[in-house]
């Protein structure tokens, strides 16, 4: 399902209780914006637009979830930096506007370059350098095939894949195991599970199943891997370390991707 692209806004009941900007947005879009981060220093916002009036000039910002997100707020209240989808130097975050679930920072739109343009879609940031990546995805060598099947006999030996880091060595495997249909129930914007497996000291383990195939690879405290459903309105952050686990997300609640 695909929708008109728009620049995402909140209503003053949401968040803005102090602050009486009607947002720019056509649909209600962000009134069922929803996440959350446990761990880790990444996280994902959304960037909005807010109308100032004819008297007063529009604000801008990034729409992230409160739950689990004090130390990011630290840097902004701190007037600090943020690290943006890989950039290699943050940019400049001296706000923020709190509500019950969600809050603004005060980033402005120009330094997140293409990742705030178009749809408003889920953006990466981190309260530390990272590295953003796209995943090496290639297939399987035989041995490691073997090594998998004989943990999982059902899957199909040419659906094994393995993700690599950027100096080669491989990070995981995974194989595509069953069809999931979009969050309106839909193929539009369906994905196909991955049963994923890690390999430590020699001792392969099935590790996680992602809902979808990952599209990034971050490298920060430990890998990262970015995974969007949903065309990419809703994402996904899983930590991959001696378990693959999901430890943040965002939905925008509603601008589906495409």
């Amino acid at each position: 399902m695909k929708h008109p692209a728009f620049i995402a806004g909140l209503s003053l009941a949401l968040l803005l209780c102090a602050v009486p900007f009607p947002a720019v947005a056509d649909e209600p879009c962000c009134d069922n914006a929803h996440g959350y981060h446990h761990s880790g220093p990444l996280y994902l916002g959304v960037p909005v637009a807010f109308d100032g009036g004819e008297k007063t000039p529009g604000r801008y910002g990034v729409l992230v979830p409160m739950d689990g997100s004090d130390a990011l707020f630290a840097a902004c209240s701190s007037h600090g930096g943020v690290w943006v989808a890989g950039e290699t130097n943050p940019v400049a975050c001296n706000r923020v506007t709190k509500g019950d679930t969600l809050a603004v920072l005060g980033v402005d739109p120009a330094a997140l370059g293409g990742a705030g343009q178009g749809l408003a879609l889920p953006v990466v940031f981190s309260t530390t350098a990272f590295k953003l990546f796209e995943p090496s995805i290639a297939k399987a060598v035989p041995v490691d095939v073997a090594s998998v099947r004989a943990l999982d006999p059902s899957l199909d030996s040419a659906a094994i894949e393995t993700i690599s880091l950027p100096d080669g060595s491989s990070l995981l495997f995974m194989a595509g195991t069953r069809h999931v249909p979009d969050g309106n129930g839909e193929n539009d914007c369906a994905t196909t599970a991955e049963t994923v497996f890690t390999r430590e000291h020699g001792i392969l383990r099935r590790a996680a199943e992602l809902p979808a195939r990952p599209t990034g690879l971050v490298l920060a405290d430990k890998p990262y891997l970015i995974v969007p459903v949903d065309c990419g309105k809703r994402v996904g952050i899983w930590a991959v370390g001696k378990k693959v686990e999901q430890v943040g997300y965002f939905d925008n609640g509603y601008e589906y991707g495409g």
